[in-house]
């Protein structure tokens, strides 16, 4: 990471050529280009804004230039697209004299319209900055506006022709040997064949760009490899993995304070717990990508995230679980079309009211329902026609002239119809229209039925995949305390039967240690007989066996526990992992309190509100200090391990005699 950092310092700073700069910008420019090395884009911003206001565009041409490259680069890493346009269109201005500058920027203008979801900008710009490369023979540039050519039609879902620019880039890359660009090339086409559902094939490209990304010290496209591997494993439906590869991207994104990148991330740990029917989990992580989002001030953002919590509600009300989700996600809905009007991103209004119409069906308000899937129907026939008369336009400039002055006649002889005929065509087109719209709307109602029929057909099967887990588990509960349990039992007992009877010293000892170990197996079994048992699936009896524990354990010991755990529970469903981790987690707690506090007194304290939990185990004895820091280090080291499978915050509180206090917090399932 360090050696990253100094690379990347090195390269700004040589890129700026500190002789050329002003003694009065000197520090500042060295300042944000210290805060950018080390991802503080966010710190950078003003510094680069001061300098930018103080340079004059004439004298100072060539800094100028750099200034607005790097604030353009700040504002795309914060996820800010408009912003970042609007510096990228300055430098198109002060550049184009340079055409290779021109054309690398113009290929970053157009990953900005990309990433400000306009695909035909990102491509316009592209095919221009191609065009420039062809006429300068420049490889690298050409590879570059490929690949981002690739980019805007792959998000236009024209799969075979996005592959086709990123199979140019990745020959491209082969002849220049930059591994880096072979990497970005592997990994885009890796999406072509996610898109196309050849998710295994997707899953070993991605797995290859990742590994020459992380050669090439490239942890921002490290982050989003990881990301687009969590979306092969989600397609593959194999949840586990796809959460496990986005959790390993969020904390790199963290680690470089890569903001985009982590909004995303939280974004997609939303949608994969909603296909697992975790909305509480769902909410949450939408939640905290909203919070990212709206820090930036990123308007796409926060339109995107609310559309999909929006979503998520009105799913909420579709399988059952109150209508009231209905009225949350509806002012949702409402802002994002304020939103989309405001930023020109009139692609989204259509999902938007198409989901408001489910919304109000839900709610029984189907007035309001059929008037928002007419504002659906408006909007796309709108978009079909806006793309209708683009393709005609560009054809129509390729006319001869002769041609067009035969269709002028042609229109000047339709306008001398007959009214009569004129009108009864119109009647004709209403009718037809009224017809289609029917057809339209009972076509989006049917289609609804059929959708919310499919929902409830998946949490059947979820539900009866539970059952059949749960019966497995039952039964080897019932198998292990059967026979395993008599079997020990009956060993126990012929170990104690042979101490009663005369034995020589060693014979009786080897007796007195079986008959201990029996017991040792016999407990540890009792615990692997409740951990398996679905039956103990809730909080009540967790702490019930938990009590028990604390009592056998320091029966016989001068150590006398505290515990304070809730009376009146009721019936809290919890998690077996959580259960599972959370008793090993006090157990080991206890253990090392035993070997290494010398305490005589020790605090165990349990507090549960809604879905979460506090843990605190607190003794009173020497704490941690240098000579029994090893003892305590693995039992530390499994207790955190144990906290983060059940996606809990593990705490630990001690100094020298003044005890250990072990805190874990979660969510119980």
């Amino acid at each position: 990471m360090l050696r990253f950092c100094v690379v990347v310092v090195f390269l700004i700073q040589t890129v700026w050529s500190p002789g050329q700069i002003t003694v009065n910008y000197t520090a500042d420019i060295n300042k944000a280009n210290a805060l950018i090395a080390t991802f503080k884009f966010k710190d950078a911003l003003p510094i680069l804004d001061s300098c930018i206001g103080n340079i004059n565009s004439t004298s100072d041409l060539n800094l100028l230039k750099k200034l607005y490259a790097n604030r353009a680069w700040c504002y795309t890493r914060l996820a800010q697209p408009q912003k970042a346009k609007q510096d990228y269109f300055s430098l198109v201005q002060y550049v184009k004299k340079d055409s290779t500058y021109y054309a690398s920027t113009l290929t970053k203008l157009a990953n900005i319209n990309r990433d400000n979801s306009q695909y035909d900008s990102c491509i316009y710009y592209a095919q221009i900055a191609l065009r420039y490369a062809e006429q300068l023979n420049d490889k690298k540039i050409k590879a570059e506006a490929n690949m981002v050519l690739g980019n805007g039609y792959i998000f236009k879902s024209l799969l075979e022709k996005a592959n086709s620019y990123y199979t140019e880039s990745q020959k491209l890359a082969e002849e220049l040997k930059d591994s880096l660009l072979l990497a970005e090339a592997i990994s885009n086409i890796a999406l072509v064949y996610s898109e196309l559902k050849n998710q295994d094939a997707a899953l070993a490209m991605q797995m290859k760009a990742l590994e020459k990304f992380k050669n090439n010290n490239q942890l921002i496209e490290a982050g989003n490899a990881l990301m687009r591997i969590g979306i092969c494993f989600k397609r593959k439906k194999d949840y586990s993995s796809a959460i496990e590869y986005y959790n390993k991207a969020l904390a790199l994104a963290s680690t470089i304070n890569e903001v985009k990148l982590i909004a995303r991330c939280y974004h997609n740990l939303s949608d994969v717990f909603s296909y697992q029917l975790k909305y509480d989990s769902a909410l949450f992580y939408n939640a905290k990508a909203m919070d990212i989002y709206k820090s930036v001030n990123s308007p796409l953002g926060i339109l995107l995230t609310n559309q999909a919590r929006g979503q998520l509600y009105r799913i909420m009300g579709d399988v059952g679980l109150g209508k009231e989700n209905y009225t949350k996600a509806i002012p949702l809905f409402i802002e994002d079309l304020k939103i989309a009007k405001e930023i020109g991103f009139n692609e989204s209004k259509g999902k938007v009211y198409e989901e408001l119409a489910y919304c109000y069906d839900g709610l029984g308000e189907h007035k309001k329902a059929f008037n928002y899937f007419y504002e659906y129907y408006l909007i796309n026939d709108s978009i079909r026609n806006e793309k209708n008369a683009s393709q005609i336009a560009e054809m129509q400039t390729k006319y001869e002239t002769e041609k067009k002055e035969v269709e002028i006649k042609q229109l000047n002889s339709e306008k001398l119809l007959d009214a009569a005929k004129i009108s009864k065509q119109k009647t004709i087109n209403y009718s037809l229209a009224t017809i289609a719209l029917l057809i339209l709307v009972s076509g989006v109602f049917i289609y609804s039925s059929t959708q919310k029929k499919r929902l409830a057909e998946k949490q059947i099967a979820v539900l009866e995949k539970q059952n059949v887990i749960e019966t497995m588990r039952s039964k080897i509960a019932s198998d292990v305390h059967d026979d395993m349990g008599a079997n020990l039992t009956k060993l126990g007992l012929n170990a104690q039967q042979l101490i009663s009877k005369s034995l020589s010293g060693e014979q009786k000892q080897l007796a007195e240690k079986i008959s201990l170990q029996s017991k040792e197996v016999i407990t540890g079994m009792r615990e692997i007989i409740w951990a398996s048992n679905p039956a103990n699936d809730n909080l009540k009896s967790m702490l019930g066996f938990m009590r028990q524990y604390i009592d056998r354990f320091f029966d016989g010991t001068n150590i006398r526990p505290v515990v304070n755990f809730p009376n009146n529970i009721g019936e809290v469903t919890l998690h077996p992992e959580v259960r599972r981790n959370l008793f090993l987690i006090l157990k080991e707690s206890l253990n090392n309190a035993v070997k290494y506090s010398g305490t005589d007194k020790i605090d165990i304290d349990f507090d549960n509100q809604d879905e979460n939990f506090n843990l605190n185990i607190k003794d009173y004895g020497k704490g941690i200090d240098d000579k029994n820091k090893d003892g305590f280090s693995n039992g530390l080291r499994n207790m955190q391990i144990r906290a983060e499978q059940i996606h809990s915050v593990f705490n630990i509180t001690t100094a020298s005699n003044k005890g250990v206090h072990i805190s874990v917090k979660g969510k119980l399932y």
